[in-house]
């Protein structure tokens, strides 16, 4: 292995300042540092200090030209990141050689000194230069990723991604418990850690910015003064950086503080990936076995040598309490950078302990989620269920260009809708050109149940009675207001008329505030109703003095076919709420409705909400329109949606439990011969087949679907099959 045996120069003095005058037109005082394989000067000149190295006579010069062209990349891309400066000799050249009397050559170069003491004592490993490691490092990593060099992929002691071959060294570690565990963790690297990181961003990396190679200014202690020893140099994942890093001398490995420090700082520049933190201890425990292991084989294969640092007794120790605190690290780190953790089996007791133990969950036994995409969502055993009941992800879960869109606006501004910022201006722009009937002017709030709040409040401050109506089975939200328009559970409010879809328009009371109605009939289980019977309750009630409200938070962004299912009923509506997909997870509501009904409101109330319309969730909103259009989701929802009808139409042929198949587009109600127990147990049954499902109806008989728009054929194909399969174990 290049450099095992470290063979590093000894030049005497005299050539070195010779060649220094000759070259670079320098003279002056040096002072021998200390280095692993190379010799290195500090030179005290009249016109400051300088840093001169002789390369190790194995150093081929394409490496040497990679340190230096990384070097002066960094200068021109970002000269603020804290590095040597590569300098010329007095021909222009950035390398010289010098041939000692036996004739063997070096390669010399002169760099610019980074003054300061190295980070290497205790007394400077606080948190806050822990913090401003990591963020010098992404800095720097930032600087390099654009540059490349083919010796990048030189064979070197140190590449992480080549350390298994160290398992034919580990027989000269002499502590057998520690042997123990270097054997293990290389094993572990070679099997899982490598093979995991062929998939993560790769790219040039100094790999080496352990404390020793980072300086500080005494003066501002905390502050990153200079990363230096460009000689690990290597293409390899980036995540290795932050991992070195943590392998720093003299810090408590076993404390996940110290990592964590370094990692939130790099984080804060370069945003790590789930899949980096899930390697990133392996490659901290990794760096511990190897260096212990080169230190323990160069000791024992050339006991001439010094042992470069290698206190062997203390590396087995370390060995120890590093392996010990891995669980507890990486779960730690995954949570304060907002990553899900490992599951714990208590957390269902926890979660009954701090949220009340009446805190509702979809099944009886909870069913504990830690990552969604696409049409899926991820149990925490890495089951990966087919969502066909959340509409909230309507353009998908985790939809890339929403992703970013709310990532990007995160980073640059969020704040209160009574500033003036131009993501709730094109959002509102955007939205109302989808919407008829003048409806021009939008409220913004936070979610459904707040549009259909203020919605109510709108109503009533417009009329002389408080008195709404609203459709028998209906859920219109959870705030006082929006609770009492709801009736889901047959409960009633003295200011509320329910009225069946089936009659009862003669007992309308004589004045009405307004009329709200969710046009697919989503919760009453989406029941067939007679053509024009909502168009009919709306012209009663505006012949009452009333407004009617088209609450689209479950029947509108294309649920049903159409952009909006108030235009497939043919109602023409005063109001349009908004909620749940507007902004595909983020919470974003909106009310909508003409500019004399707003401004009348407005004036009178003075209402806002503080973080109704903030630039992220309207960046979001904007995100979730342009995906549904470019995507053609729409139309997509209307033309699975018939696929799906047709499929469940053909499963009624052989199942007769299935009464009933209704609905439009990805809002399609499925009625069972069953009491709402069975069909909750149907639920269960879906659940284990990998379909999650949910039930709705006054009689909670009706199987509720809802899949993200962006279901295909091949998605409705899975969901029958697991359908057909459990009602076979009804």
């Amino acid at each position: 292995m290049k450099f095992f045996k470290r063979n590093s120069p000894d030049l005497p003095l005299a050539m070195i300042d010779a060649l220094l005058e000759s070259e670079y037109g320098v003279a002056g005082t040096l002072t021998s540092l200390e280095s692993e394989r190379d010799q290195n000067f500090r030179v005290d000149a009249r016109d400051g200090a300088y840093l001169f190295k002789v390369c190790n006579a194995d150093e081929d010069l394409q490496v040497v030209e990679l340190q230096i062209g990384a070097l002066r990349h960094i200068e021109r891309v970002d000269p603020s990141v804290p590095v040597p400066r590569s300098l010329p000799t007095l021909s222009g050249d950035h390398i010289a050689e010098i041939k000692t009397a036996a004739g063997i050559r070096h390669f010399v170069r002169l760099m610019s000194y980074q003054e300061g003491v190295v980070a290497d004592r205790p007394e400077y490993d606080t948190p806050v230069l822990r913090h401003n490691t990591g963020v010098t490092l992404a800095r720097l990593d930032r600087a390099l990723q654009a540059f490349f060099h083919p010796a990048a992929s030189q064979d070197h002691p140190w590449d992480l991604m080549r350390v298994p071959r160290l398992l034919d060294q580990v027989d000269h570690i002499p502590d057998r418990r520690a042997r123990r565990k270097v054997v293990s963790i290389l094993e572990r690297v070679r099997d899982h850690t490598i093979p995991s990181c062929l998939g993560l961003r790769h790219q040039l990396i100094h790999q080496d910015a352990h404390t020793s190679n980072i300086v500080i200014n005494l003066e501002q202690p905390e502050e990153i003064a200079g990363i230096i020893d460009f000689g690990d140099l290597l293409y390899g994942p980036l995540i290795v950086e932050v991992a070195v890093a943590a392998y720093l001398s003299g810090r408590p490995v076993g404390d996940p503080t110290t990592l964590i420090d370094i990692v939130l700082g790099y984080d804060s520049v370069t945003p790590l990936e789930s899949a980096e933190v899930d390697v990133l201890y392996d490659l901290v425990l990794a760096r511990l076995a190897m260096s212990i292991t080169i230190a323990a084989a160069r000791a024992g294969l050339f006991p001439d040598e010094t042992h470069y640092g290698a206190d062997l007794e203390f590396m087995s120790h370390r060995i120890e309490v590093a392996v010990e605190a891995a669980p507890a690290i990486t779960d730690e780190i995954r949570r304060v950078l907002g990553f899900s953790r490992q599951p714990r089996n208590d957390l269902a007791t926890r979660r009954a302990s701090l949220l009340g133990q009446y805190s509702p969950h979809f099944y009886k036994e909870p069913l504990h989620v830690v990552a969604a995409e696409g049409m899926e969502i991820v149990g925490a055993d890495s089951r990966r269920y087919l969502d066909f009941y959340n509409n909230v992800p309507a353009v998908g879960h985790n939809h890339p260009q929403v992703v970013n869109a709310v990532s990007r606006q995160l980073a640059t501004l969020n704040t209160n809708s009574r500033y003036l910022y131009s993501t709730v201006v094109e959002y509102a722009e955007r939205l109302t050109n989808t919407l008829g009937h003048d409806l021009d002017v939008c409220l913004f709030v936070n979610s459904g149940s707040e549009a259909n709040d203020v919605a109510s409040q709108i109503l009533k401050q417009r009329s002389e009675t408080n008195q709404l109506l609203a459709i028998e089975g209906s859920y219109h939200g959870m705030t006082e207001a929006s609770l009492a328009i709801t009736n889901e559970d047959g409960s009633t409010s003295s200011t509320v008329s329910p009225i069946s879809i089936d009659g009862g328009r003669d007992s309308l009371p004589d004045t009405l505030a307004g009329f709200f109605v969710d046009p697919a009939l989503t919760s009453n289980g989406m029941p067939a109703v007679e053509d024009g019977l909502l168009a009919s309750l709306a012209e009663m009630t505006r012949a009452r003095g009333g407004l009617v409200v088209a609450d689209e938070v479950q029947a509108g962004f294309g649920r049903t076919g159409v952009m909006w299912g108030h235009d497939r009923e043919g109602l023409v509506p005063d109001v349009v709420t908004l909620g749940k997909p507007v902004g595909n997870g983020v919470p974003l509501g909106v009310v909508v409705t003409r500019r004399e009904v707003l401004d009348g409101f407005l004036e009178e109330t003075g209402l806002f909400s503080t973080f109704g319309g903030n630039p992220v969730s309207c960046a979001a909103g904007l995100a979730v329109l342009d995906v549904m259009a470019r995507e053609g989701l729409v139309e997509n929802s209307a033309t699975v949606g018939a696929y799906l009808r047709e499929r469940l139409l053909g499963l009624s042929q052989t199942h007769d439990v299935i009464r009933d198949v209704r609905g439009t587009g990805l809002l399609v109600g499925l009625e069972l011969g069953l009491d709402s127990d069975d069909a909750r147990t149907l639920v269960e049954l879906m659940r284990q087949a990998g379909v999650l499902v949910g039930a709705a109806g006054l009689h909670g008989n009706v199987i509720k679907l809802r899949p993200p728009l962006i279901a295909r054929p091949k998605h409705v194909d899975r969901f029958i099959e697991a359908l057909s399969n459990s009602l076979y174990l009804l």
